[in-house]
């Protein structure tokens, strides 16, 4: 089953010398006109916290920079403490397990924000954190605190003992915490993976630069296979995390050391990896980090008709028309007979055709019939 109204292609890149409605019938990605479309009430924005969720966009509405009083204790002295915000699904991480993970932190003293995983990235990719490792100092309270939590979940986290934080000294460097303080963290944990021995003695505690070129690609590729299984079986969001760990093998400072035929090789493997992610996306109505993905995907295939038409299918949800009718039309000169491509063009059209109703009917018919008999 697919996104509703999805091509008929698989959820891996579509060769570009196949059509996509010639693809297998046992895809992962076909269209299913059984399942409800993506709500576009109200622009397709969702309303209330469910909404904020969905996208994304609570990320970062931070709640209080003191422990409230129904925290949990990560250390028996109370030195690190934990409220959950949202449920996660499945397992907590092993212990020394490799985890990807956003977080802010923040200073409870001031409130200032020493630290915003999200920002710091160019590509938006979380971080890896070993959980329970004490190896840094500076992130042994949170990383005692995510041995607790699941993929999915939410939390805050609050150091209120330096020695799990940055010590008595604090840091003068990056980043920059004052002398003895008490921090107030925002976790996400994305998902985690308990390394295996070859990896614990390629990793080697360095987040992967022990790996070779052929072992990246490989673990990426390995990762996003599995990712598939968890979609086909309609578990989106154990999915994401899987596509995400395929990702942290093709980093920034990896792909920045390549050119010419190695990195169109990598290239290769990330760009199925972001459509799948935004597949899931589409499904979990997470439209904004969908149309990110999509975006990443055109930068290195400008023609890629998958991206344009999930990019446009979540600009069609968000209410962003225009930029959706672009992607859309586009994706429709490339696949001309590709029936879901026609239908969600249809579906914005009449969109489109009910905004300028709604338009006219504000403005006194002016949009419709002129400026109107004082011919302004």
């Amino acid at each position: 089953m697919g996104v509703p109204g999805e091509p008929s292609c698989t959820i891996e890149e579509l060769p570009d010398s196949d059509s996509i409605a010639d693809e297998p019938a046992d895809n992962l990605g076909a269209g299913d006109s059984s399942e409800p479309a993506p709500s576009r009430e109200n622009g397709g924005v969702l309303n209330g916290a469910q909404g904020d969720e969905l996208r994304g966009e609570s990320w970062g509405k931070l709640g209080p920079l003191k422990p409230p009083e129904n925290c949990v204790k990560i250390t028996e002295d109370g030195g690190v403490l934990k409220k959950v915000l949202v449920e996660g699904e499945g397992d907590p991480p092993k212990m020394y397990a490799r985890c990807l993970v956003h977080y802010i932190g923040r200073i409870q003293s001031t409130g200032c924000i020493f630290i915003d995983t999200r920002t710091e990235s160019a590509t938006q990719q979380p971080v890896r954190l070993v959980a329970g490792k004490d190896a840094s100092p500076r992130e042994t309270g949170l990383s005692r605190a995510v041995a607790t939590m699941r993929p999915g979940e939410r939390a805050a986290v609050y150091v209120q003992d330096h020695k799990y934080g940055y010590g008595e000294a604090g840091s003068f460097s990056f980043p920059a915490v004052p002398p003895a303080a008490a921090l107030a963290y925002e976790v996400e944990v994305v998902d985690w993976e308990d390394p295996d021995a070859q990896d614990e003695a390629a990793l080697g505690g360095d987040g992967g630069a022990g790996l070779l070129y052929e072992e990246r690609l490989e673990r990426a590729e390995q990762r996003r296979l599995a990712g598939n299984e968890l979609f086909a079986a309609g578990r989106y969001r154990e999915a994401m995390g899987k596509y995400a760990v395929a990702l942290s093998y093709l980093d920034e400072d990896f792909m920045m050391q390549l050119e010419g035929h190695y990195e169109d090789q990598a290239n290769a493997v990330k760009v199925p990896i972001h459509l799948n992610m935004a597949a899931c996306q589409l499904r979990i109505k997470d439209y904004h980090t969908a149309i990110y993905n999509c975006t990443e995907v055109l930068k290195l295939e400008p023609g890629s008709v998958k991206a344009l038409f999930r990019r446009g299918t979540a600009r069609h949800a968000l209410g962003q028309t225009e930029g959706a009718l672009a992607d859309l039309t586009a994706a429709a000169d490339k696949a001309p007979h590709d029936a879901a491509i026609a239908r969600e063009l249809a579906a914005l059209r009449h969109t489109l055709k009910e905004e300028r109703r709604a338009q006219a009917r504000l403005f006194g018919g002016k949009l419709e019939g002129g400026l109107g008999p004082d011919g302004a």
